[in-house]
């Protein structure tokens, strides 16, 4: 498939900005829950810092630092499990009979 020209990227996007101006103007008003608001930082915890430009480029994100955490935790626990696993069907290997 061919690539768009830039005469096309700029009609698709004055499209997408015509559909919201008519969203606009029909009367569909959005509003925001307070509870969507967000929340100040409490005290104690740490801003994170903007990423830079190139990783925003890249489109590659931050990640709270707990799921990596449990990610890891959970990788790990699956590796020792498995590790298990081998080992005693390699110690059992006399034993079973259809190994």
């Amino acid at each position: 498939m061919a690539k768009k020209t830039r005469q096309e990227k700029e009609l698709s996007r004055l499209r997408r900005e015509i559909e919201v101006l008519k969203a606009q103007k029909s009367g569909l008003n959005y509003t925001i829950r307070q509870e969507a608001v967000r929340e100040p930082i409490p005290e104690g915890r740490f801003e994170e810092k903007p990423l830079p430009k190139s990783l925003e480029k890249a489109g590659i994100q931050r990640v709270d630092p707990k799921f990596i955490k449990t990610d890891l935790l959970k990788t790990a626990v699956l590796a020792i499990a498995a590790l298990a696993v081998i080992a005693a069907l390699y110690l059992l290997r006399n034993q079973i009979p259809f190994l």
